[in-house]
């Protein structure tokens, strides 16, 4: 999920598991994403629900948006000295 925000490519989720439902709901809060449920996400609502939201501007935008302000973040690797330094400290 994070790597295809990060490239600002809106999304269809279909949560299955709680914790895919709380990163589901963060990405639909953006704009970016939309949610079929489970029960509901045979072919022709998949194909028709993922053409919609690839050529909707709304959530290319929004997708966009999340994922510049995710690239704007610092990464991991340039966050551990600095977590190094913590962790040594405490």
């Amino acid at each position: 999920m994070l790597t295809a925000v990060s490239r600002g490519v809106p999304l269809l989720l279909i949560p299955q598991l709680p914790d895919h439902a709380a990163h589901a709901a963060g990405a639909v809060g953006s704009g970016a994403a939309e949610l079929v449920p489970w029960e509901l996400a045979d072919a022709a609502r998949l194909r028709e629900d993922a053409s919609r939201l690839l050529t909707s501007e709304k959530h290319r935008k929004a997708a966009g948006e999340l994922a510049d302000e995710i690239n704007a973040q610092p990464s991991p690797a340039a966050l551990v000295d600095r977590l190094a330094e913590i962790i040594c400290v405490a």
